[in-house]
């Protein structure tokens, strides 16, 4: 009996475990489909949010179960629930359709077993879902090169493994809650708008490998306690805004292979300390790219230590314009190092010899220090793609490197070869011509400019073995000694180039320009020679080299005609011929050449016209024909909109000027007899320009025309307010002639000075050694203060004033404004006078030294009513003369030499049209 009790009950006790176990089962079951449809609601929540992604297309609505565990992008467990969401980056330039356009909805949230969130460089913007920082399992987060803005959270999920965020609008500062995140191995801010400073909380995160705060707005210094994230690999914190200095305790980081602190304000010692990261393969201190792009502000004291220089596993070193001194190193990474830049700089003393022993060395860049002595003969830039030794004092000649074998390319780890290959690319692509216009190519530059360095040039110094197919040559030897034959340095490696550019400027390169050299060398792109000893004449099949963008032959010793074949050259941008002895007349086949910008013949013997369609050039910005034997007349200039520099001065040229040029000066068309002279052309009359600018005045003027009787304002008679405003200066003059007569009568009977004594030239300040602004002499004066003034009268006060030391002026501060009658003007011109001229051409809206003086003695000479004028200058020129009158050249005079203090444009035609009435 009692058995059979305890078997029932067994039996009860077992059958309520299975039913609970059933219910257990029941409710996880019903759960786990409550969660998968959340998920599966969520999807397509996403999904509506981006509508025009291809992608999501394929996410169906109408699919029942757990098929949204085979949509493409989603990821799920083996219990069917999401863990992973990932949209890979579209292919560079693709349309809306493969993108993630708008705003990340809310009900990402929703997927609370979501490990892993991708959507890099899609269109994402607006603010990241609080939501999504509010799933506690969430490991990755990839959101970088999107638009997304606003300021980070306060609380991260506390198993984030990666936080990628670069690229985007994000702002605020970066918060120290960061470092709850234990098992952080990546975090990348970079290329956002974070402010503050570098959380030191961040040297909690024991497991970071990867640090990337770079191109943000931070500031301060560089936290030591970095150094206690023993396992960082790479820490990039290069365009912000630190100061301060290099932590040494960064040394005790032994497993960092990446470290740039580029583009920032850091100041100190580069520390010895670095040299016990044993592992550093990349650093970077200063300058990845062009100086004025990023911004560069490291100046760092002292040199490189040599513990850095000797790091066993160092490929790149990169700190040019970093303010560096002293001398290099002695010890040098020989097996490992590739890029070494260090250009720019104040390093002194001897390039090490034990630097040529680098074998792998494949950049160096030691340009604009003040590096003497020789090149190493290990030293061979054959094997390099980039070698830049130029502006230094060095002498000697480049190495010969006969037998030199370049040795195989190493494979670099990750890091260093991403750095690597940007570096290198940045670099190349600040070249001035483009080679890879299409397909690869690989370019090698080398440069020896600017030294002391001689020798007889056999060839070009590269190995062409090293480089891959599609090679293009840079080889500068600009200001050196260097002599040869042309032919014989470039002909032997320039057949079998992608492209070419050369430079030889300024040294002793002899020979000719030959048949084979047009024949060989036709991917040469720019062709430098000027200042050598070239002779000879151009060849006839010069225009096979019709890849040329440039070509600069001038200063040489060059004769003969100017071939045809320059009509081939549909890509010449820039061609200088000048300074050689070329004769012939200018082809006008030139004037096919659509792409060029600058074109000099000056100084040669070119006779004939100047062909009309060269100034029609559509692009063309400098055009020197200068000190030749050009006759005929100057070409109509009108259609060329671009052309800034024009110079014919010094030949025959003959009949009339353009009219309508505004660069046109008396100075580049002198020096030719029988041109119309320059002071009564069109080019000087601003009488053409100031009535353009009148909208009231459309009549050409007619100086020899009788007025109409009519009144009807038809051909070129005065109105009514022109015959009243000549007859009101007529009056003028009039009492002004004889306040002048009477003011020479009295100094005649004083004394009998000779007759250049009283015909005074118009003084203009060149230079007295020391710069006349208006800033400088209101310093000196003390801003004018009643200490300093010397003597007063009606028309101002007189300051002296110590413009530089030992530079004593006197200051005529007029006070014109008070006085408006005839007789005060004349008064004034006897001051003018009295060794004293109205002078500053600089605020001439005519330029070129063509002042108020002259223009207003053209316009009384010519009959024109001064008053009418006189508004007309004003109405056109109120808004910017008097300005720049006051601001910079006001106030200044010395020792007999006055520069007026004018606040009103009217006065100061006033004033020079007497001046010019006493002159003439």
């Amino acid at each position: 009996m009692v058995a059979a009790r305890r078997s029932t009950a067994s039996t009860a006790v077992l059958l309520l475990l299975v039913l609970l176990a059933a219910a257990v089962s029941v409710s996880s079951s019903s759960e786990l489909h409550r969660g998968q449809e959340q998920d599966r609601s969520a999807l397509l929540q996403l999904k509506n949010a981006f509508p025009s992604l291809e992608l999501l297309r394929r996410w169906s609505p109408d699919s029942g179960g757990a098929d949204h565990c085979t949509w493409p992008g989603v990821t799920c467990d083996a219990r069917s629930r999401v863990v992973a969401l990932e949209v890979p980056s579209p292919p560079r330039h693709s349309g809306p359709s493969r993108k993630l356009a708008g705003e990340l909805p809310a009900a990402v949230g929703l997927l609370n077993e979501l490990k892993e969130v991708s959507f890099p460089f899609h269109g994402l913007c607006g603010e990241i879902p609080g939501e999504i920082w509010g799933l506690e399992k969430l490991e990755v987060v990839n959101l970088a090169g999107n638009s997304l803005r606003g300021a980070l959270p306060a609380v991260f999920p506390p198993r984030l493994r990666v936080l990628t965020l670069a690229s985007n609008l994000l702002h605020g500062e970066i918060p120290s809650s960061l470092s709850t995140c234990k098992d952080l191995e990546r975090l990348d801010l970079s290329g956002n708008r974070l402010t503050g400073s570098v959380p030191g909380a961040l040297g909690g995160l024991l497991n970071l490998k990867w640090l990337d705060l770079s191109g943000n707005l931070l500031a301060g210094s560089i936290p030591s306690g970095l150094a206690n994230c023993a396992q960082l690999l790479s820490l990039r914190l290069f365009s912000n805004l630190l100061n301060g200095s290099v932590p040494a305790e960064i040394g005790r980081l032994t497993k960092l292979r990446v470290l740039d602190v580029s583009s920032n304000r850091l100041r100190g010692p580069i520390p010895e300390e670095l040299g016990n990261c044993s592992d550093l393969s990349t650093l970077v201190l200063s300058g990845q790219f062009n100086s004025i792009e990023s911004h560069e502000l490291n100046l760092f004291e002292g040199g490189i230590p040599g513990s850095v220089t000797a790091l066993p596993r160092l490929r790149v070193l990169w700190a040019p314009r970093a303010g560096l001194q002293g001398t290099l190193p002695n010890n040098w990474g020989r097996y490992s190092l590739e890029m070494v830049n260090l250009g720019e700089n104040l390093l002194s003393g001897v390039i090490p010899q034990q630097l040529g022993q680098c074998r792998n060395l494949k950049f160096l860049n030691l340009s604009s220090n003040n590096l003497s002595g020789s090149l190493d003969k290990d030293l061979c830039p054959h094997c390099m793609a980039v070698f830049d030794v130029s502006g230094n004092e060095l002498s000697g000649s480049i190495p010969a490197c006969v037998n030199k074998v370049c040795e195989p390319q190493l494979m670099l780890d990750e890091m260093a070869s991403r750095y690597s290959s940007v570096l290198m690319s940045k670099t190349l692509a600040e070249l001035p011509l483009s080679f890879c216009d299409s397909g690869e190519c690989s370019v090698v530059y080398h440069s020896f400019a600017k030294n002391n360095l001689e020798g007889h040039l056999t060839s070009l110094p590269f190995s062409a073995g090293r480089f891959r197919n599609k090679t293009s040559y840079v080889f500068v030897v600009d200001h050196n000694k260097f002599s040869g034959s042309l032919d014989a340095i470039l002909l032997e490696k320039c057949s079998g180039l992608k492209g070419l550019i050369v430079s030889f400027r300024d040294n002793k390169i002899s020979g000719q320009l030959t048949a084979d050299f047009s024949t060989k060398c036709s991917a040469i792109r720019s062709l430098d020679l000027a200042g050598n000893q070239i002779s000879g004449v151009i060849p006839a099949n010069v225009g096979l080299l019709g890849a040329l963008v440039k070509m600069d032959l001038s200063r040489n010793l060059l004769e003969g005609e100017i071939p045809a074949s320059f009509k081939d050259f549909k890509s010449l941008r820039f061609l200088s011929l000048a300074g050689n002895n070329l004769s012939g007349r200018i082809p006008s086949c030139l004037g096919h050449l659509s792409s060029l910008k600058v074109l000099d013949l000056s100084s040669n013997s070119l006779a004939g016209k100047i062909p009309s369609n060269i100034v029609t050039l559509r692009d063309l910005s400098v055009l020197l024909l200068n000190n030749n034997r050009l006759s005929g007349n100057i070409p109509d200039l009108a259609s060329s909109p671009l052309l800034s520099i024009f110079n014919v001065s010094f030949n025959d040229l003959s009949g009339p000027l353009p009219s309508k040029f505004h660069s046109l000066t008396c100075d580049s068309i002198s020096g030719n007899p029988s041109l119309q002279p320059c002071g009564l052309s069109a080019l000087s009359d601003p009488l053409v320009n100031v009535r353009a600018l009148s909208e009231t005045d459309t009549n050409p003027p007619a100086d020899n025309t009788a007025p109409d009787d009519s009144g009807g304002g038809g051909g070129g008679g005065f109105s009514k307010i022109e015959i009243a405003s000549i007859t009101s200066a007529s009056a003028i003059v009039a009492v002004l002639l004889a306040l002048i007569i009477l003011y020479i009568y009295t100094r005649k009977c004083a004394s009998r000075p000779s007759r250049r004594s009283l015909r005074r030239e118009v003084t203009i300040f060149v230079d007295i050694g020391a710069p006349l602004t208006y800033e400088t002499v209101l310093r000196a004066s003390g801003s004018f203060n009643a200490s300093n003034c010397i003597g007063s009268g009606g028309f101002g006060a007189t300051y002296k004033a110590e413009v530089a030391p030992g530079k004593l002026v006197a200051i005529k501060r007029l006070a014109i404004g008070r006085f408006q009658d005839v007789y005060s003007y004349g008064v004034v011109l006897l001051e003018l006078i009295s060794d004293k001229k109205a002078l500053d051409p600089s605020f001439s809206p005519y330029g070129n030294g063509f002042n108020i003086v002259a223009w207003a003695c053209m316009l009384l000479q010519k009959g024109r009513a001064l008053c009418r004028l006189s508004a007309v200058l004003v109405s056109a020129t109120t808004s910017n003369v008097p300005n720049k009158l006051v601001a910079s050249n006001s106030n200044a005079i010395s020792e007999g030499t006055l520069k007026l203090d004018i606040h009103g444009i009217q006065t100061l035609v006033d004033y020079a049209a007497l001046d010019c009435c006493m002159e003439h």
